[in-house]
């Protein structure tokens, strides 16, 4: 990691100093008010969540999802079994990707390496009651998936930054059945254990037309890098993974519709859906 840093000393005057103890203490009050709001609507949102669960844990039927009973359509029901899902999930700019059959989701995750901004400061106590502050910015160079906005560093000029070419995502399997019930794609997006999904040559091609560059792409650690050099990267080389995530047996709590499983609506209107991997009995899933 290379870098450069910047430094600063500002002066705070004994006036300067309570004016801005003052309006400290205004700012206090407020972020307490804030605080004690916050507070007030999380609690109430934990106890209609709370009263949700024990309706829920009081209707809920564990039932076999292999022979689906109508009858029991709109009601809260408890299942487990093999998941299978339907279709591959697809990446439409990565369309050459070869996702195995059977996964959740597919997550493509995008790295740049940037310039990013760190700062330190210390203050010292000057005759007359005043302060002053040194404070360094220290920027160096690292890769990131998060785009940095290197218009907002105190020192921008030589620090810039280029935009993302493209974007780190998450492609969901359209959907999956346990038995004779289908769970939407979406829902299923969290199951699963995460893995590095291999990739192919033609797959390092596809990087270079998806960005529309010529700059050269290769493949290093399992992962497209869009750059001259893998080993030595320069400011607005991209770094492109991507995984999958699979899953055996799930156990699901949600309302039956039809042949779909759905949130459920309980009396004080919280949805109630839960999905979790392996065996777990009904009880077990709404502790």
């Amino acid at each position: 990691m290379n870098g450069d840093h910047y430094t600063e000393v500002t002066n705070t005057s004994w006036f300067a100093k309570i004016s801005k103890s003052l309006g400290g203490i205004v700012i206090g009050i407020i972020l307490v008010i804030a605080a004690m709001v916050g507070l007030f609507w999380n609690e109430g949102r934990a106890v209609r969540t709370e009263r949700a669960l024990d309706e829920g844990a009081g209707m809920v039927v564990s039932v076999d999802p292999a022979a689906r009973n109508a009858g029991r359509d709109g009601a809260l029901i408890h299942f487990t079994g093999q998941l299978v899902p339907q279709g591959v999930p697809a990446d439409p700019v990565f369309s050459s990707l070869d996702v195995p059959k059977g996964s959740l989701r597919l997550v493509r995750t995008v790295e740049m390496y940037q310039w990013k901004q760190e700062s330190r400061s210390e203050t010292h106590k000057k005759l007359g009651g005043g302060d002053e502050t040194v404070t360094t910015y220290h920027y160096a160079q690292d890769w990131s998936a998060t785009p940095i906005r290197s218009a907002d560093f105190k020192l921008p000029d030589g620090h810039q930054n280029p935009a993302f070419a493209l974007e780190s995502e998450t492609f969901p399997v359209a959907s999956g059945t346990v038995g004779a019930f289908t769970l939407a794609g979406d829902d299923l997006a969290n199951l699963g254990k995460s893995v590095p999904l291999t990739l192919r040559d033609q797959d390092v091609r596809a990087a270079r037309k998806a960005l529309g560059t010529n700059r050269p792409a290769t493949q290093s650690g399992g992962k497209i890098v869009v750059g001259v050099d893998p080993l030595n990267p320069r400011i607005g080389d991209l770094r492109i993974g991507f995984e999958i995530a699979k899953a055996d047996r799930i156990s699901v709590v949600g309302k039956q519709d039809g042949t779909r499983i759905t949130p459920f609506v309980t009396s004080n209107g919280t949805e109630l859906l839960m999905l979790r991997d392996g065996n777990a009995t009904a009880a077990a899933m709404f502790e």
